[in-house]
């Protein structure tokens, strides 16, 4: 999966060279990959036939997990709305809920772990279980 997103963006950035005037190498695509994936929300967009793309929301993604939190609501007009689910203390951290994640899935996308987490169990990514499938 990632050689072939790096392939595709290795192939857009040299259609594209005044996006994109120096090469980027494997160790930067990694990086951004890294960035994105971590700080990303995956919404429905019309742009992209109403499947889910990766959105970055200024200061949205320094919203930490809770796993009792609430989720992020859209709004009628598009705009991210993020619903603390209870009243907040001044001064008290805003979280949101990443979704009900065992911590093998939360070190993998998100670089942390929850000490003493209730879901034990992990669902296999459907990409690599396809993968593992046609081998």
């Amino acid at each position: 999966m990632f050689r072939d997103s790096f392939s595709r963006a290795q192939k857009f950035f040299a259609e594209n060279p005044g996006l994109f005037p120096s090469p980027i190498d494997v160790r930067e695509w990694m990086w951004a990959s890294a960035i994105i994936m971590s700080r990303s929300w995956g919404q429905k967009a019309e742009r992209a036939g109403n499947d889910k793309m990766h959105i970055l929301v200024p200061l949205a993604d320094m919203v930490n997990h809770d796993a009792k939190a609430r989720k992020v609501g859209i709004s009628e007009g598009g705009a991210i709305v993020i619903y603390a689910g209870r009243n907040l203390a001044a001064g008290e951290e805003v979280c949101i809920t990443y979704g009900d994640k065992c911590n093998m899935e939360l070190m993998a996308h998100y670089g942390f772990f929850v000490p003493h987490n209730n879901k034990t169990t992990c669902e296999i990514d459907h990409i690599l279980q396809k993968r593992m499938w046609e081998k």
